[in-house]
């Protein structure tokens, strides 16, 4: 299997078609930068077109796709999910070892802690206190009150 990537012989085993596009083009090879949510950001790495936030990308197959940047991983406007996600993920090991509605809290509690240093990162003091009100219905949004 020389000249393959781990990552590729991986995706071959799931999905052949895909891998072989993804490896002729690339894709597999380029690793996303990190991007804050709502980031100006490329729709498909390496290729045209960019996007922000919770937009869809128009791929050359004329389906949509959920922005790389978006708060959730598919916007319900856009055919598919994120072709990538270059958004911070979330530490949830806090809530390891619960069971029950007291995980499912505990979730919802880490998204939203997640959300918001992501929405309000670099922020110092009252900055902060401003920048979480002004996020808090978005950052809260589909969460168990």
């Amino acid at each position: 299997m020389a000249g393959f990537s781990l990552t590729a012989v991986f995706a071959a085993a799931f999905a052949p078609t895909i891998a072989m596009c993804a490896e002729a083009s690339g894709f597999l090879q380029q690793q996303p930068r990190t991007c804050q949510i709502g980031e100006y950001v490329n729709c498909f790495q390496g290729n045209p077109g960019m996007c922000t936030g919770d937009q869809c990308c128009l791929a050359k197959s004329g389906q949509t796709w959920t922005c790389p940047s978006a708060s959730v991983d598919h916007a319900p406007q856009c055919d598919l999910g994120k072709a990538y996600d270059c958004t911070p993920k979330c530490d949830m090991s806090r809530c390891d070892g619960c069971s029950g509605s007291i995980c499912e809290n505990c979730r919802e509690e880490e998204q939203v802690n997640c959300c918001m240093n992501s929405k309000c990162h670099g922020c110092s003091g009252q900055q902060c206190d401003l920048c979480r009100q002004d996020h808090l219905d978005e950052c809260c949004e589909g969460k168990s009150p």
